[in-house]
């Protein structure tokens, strides 16, 4: 008995881990609020999640499509009203600057990835997923006007007051 004793915390621990499912930079985010690394036929995909903070208790999806270029002031309110199966207008939105800056690289236990290419690689995954173009992006920062090559990994202000970006709309998530 004590030996079963001894050994039901660590059950109790290994089968309360083997729920958690850690969520990672390339999941694919659906309309039911749960990820997956794979496609899940059975599910209606969203997004793509694209950032991770560190204890993995909340993530940046990306949407799987993007519209044509388009000035900034269009641009917002085109994610403000933009909605899947599953969300509603306002709960996508035109990236800050700082879901901007995450487009580009995050480092990975230790590791540095290219989101570039995870993320493109997992898009031509996806029936309805349209790769990220090798281009700037809006995001809303000092007067609106700071942009995003995820590509490059290039970010800097646009001082042009009329110009035209390509656009995808982001959304914060809870992973749990």
């Amino acid at each position: 008995m004590k030996k079963f004793l001894l050994s039901f915390p660590a059950l109790l621990i290994s089968l309360w881990s083997f729920n958690a499912a850690a969520v990672d930079v390339g999941d694919i985010y659906y309309s039911d609020k749960s990820f997956n690394s794979a496609v899940v036929s059975s599910k209606m995909p969203i997004g793509i999640v694209f950032w991770v903070n560190t204890d993995k208790s909340k993530a940046y999806v990306l949407a799987l499509n993007q519209p044509s270029n388009m000035a900034i002031s269009v641009a917002k309110t085109q994610c403000a009203n933009y909605s899947t199966l599953g969300t509603s207008a306002g709960d996508w939105k035109l990236p800050s600057m700082k879901q901007g800056f995450s487009m580009i690289t995050q480092r990975n236990n230790g590791v540095s990835d290219n989101k570039f290419t995870i993320l493109n690689n997992k898009l031509t995954k996806v029936e309805t997923g349209q790769a990220l173009k090798n281009d700037y992006y809006w995001t809303l920062g000092y007067q609106n006007k700071w942009k995003v090559n995820p590509s490059t990994g290039d970010m800097n202000y646009d001082a042009s007051t009329s110009g035209s970006r390509a656009v995808r709309c982001v959304m914060e998530v809870p992973t749990a």
